[in-house]
């Protein structure tokens, strides 16, 4: 079935057949790859929402979708799907999107704005159909005495500090490359995201992303 409860994934068991057995087992996966398991597309999805934001990868969605509910905003309520394409080519989800007449914003790091002004020359988006990050990419709007908050979380109290984290617009670079100097190794991108959201308070969320939530719901409302 595509009508799984998104909102609490521990609610959702995976039934599996194996050697004959039927086993039943309470899922520890990510959406993404319950959805995998089911043989969603993302055509399925589509016909239960009113509003489609596509981000770039797992952590956008991680860090969007924690926006939204330190923001008081229920998604799941507003029929608002947030989906992450790996491999950044948005132009056939666009076109399904424009085919299924569901509204969509595009999040986007500054490094793929070249290839959203050509979609943009050739008539497939609009300018207000997407949202390029102005700092870069996601981890540059981390403020860093929450990054090193929960690096010393993380990696059960590394000692580091703030003037370790070099100011270059590559964040999530200068914090591996930090850890690989201390000789601890690379950081889960995802959890490191999860934890990041967790920590920062409402009012210190850029309001690039408070947007792109607000106009998600006021253009169904």
């Amino acid at each position: 079935s595509i009508f799984v409860d998104e909102a609490i994934l521990k609610n959702i068991f995976l039934v599996r057949k194996y050697e004959n057995k039927t086993n039943l087992i309470q899922t520890e996966s990510t959406l993404n790859e319950i959805k995998s398991d089911l043989g969603i597309r993302f055509s399925d999805a589509l016909i239960n929402y009113n509003f489609c934001i596509l981000v770039e990868g797992p952590s956008d969605k991680i860090f969007l979708e924690g926006v939204a509910k330190k923001m008081g905003k229920d998604l799941s309520e507003s029929k608002i799907l947030v989906d992450s394409i790996r491999n950044d080519n948005f132009e056939p989800y666009i076109k399904m999107l424009k085919h299924f007449k569901i509204p969509f914003t595009i999040l986007t790091d500054s490094n793929n704005k070249q290839k959203y002004d050509d979609l943009k020359r050739k008539n497939i988006i609009s300018q207000e159909e997407v949202s390029v990050l102005s700092k870069g990419e996601l981890e540059n709007y981390y403020p860093k005495d929450i990054v090193i908050q929960v690096i010393k979380k993380l990696c059960q109290g590394l000692n580091i500090v703030e003037s370790e984290l070099k100011d270059e617009g590559k964040m999530w670079k200068n914090i591996n490359a930090v850890l690989c100097l201390k000789d601890y190794g690379f950081l889960n991108k995802e959890t490191f995201t999860r934890e990041i959201i967790n920590s920062i308070p409402v009012e210190n969320v850029d309001d690039e992303f408070k947007k792109i939530i607000e106009t998600a719901i006021s253009s169904i409302s």
